[in-house]
């Protein structure tokens, strides 16, 4: 979640090549949070989802939450 662009998306298993539609998708092999290592989570440039991230300020917190 970046709270201040709007964006909260829940993050599902990616396969790395399709992007789902309404989601944020965890690519393949790389980290999870507390796991020490690089994490990349992917997903559509669209209203709604990461097209804010154009907006983006030096600051601005990611949260990112397991449940």
């Amino acid at each position: 979640m970046i709270e201040r662009l709007g964006i909260n998306l829940r993050i599902v298993e990616g396969d790395g090549i399709d992007a789902p539609i309404g989601k944020a998708a965890h690519y393949p092999g790389t980290g999870w949070p507390g796991g020490g290592s690089n994490i990349y989570i992917y997903g559509h440039a669209q209203e709604g989802m990461f097209l804010s991230l154009w907006d983006v300020k030096k600051g601005d917190e990611v949260v990112l939450t397991l449940v």
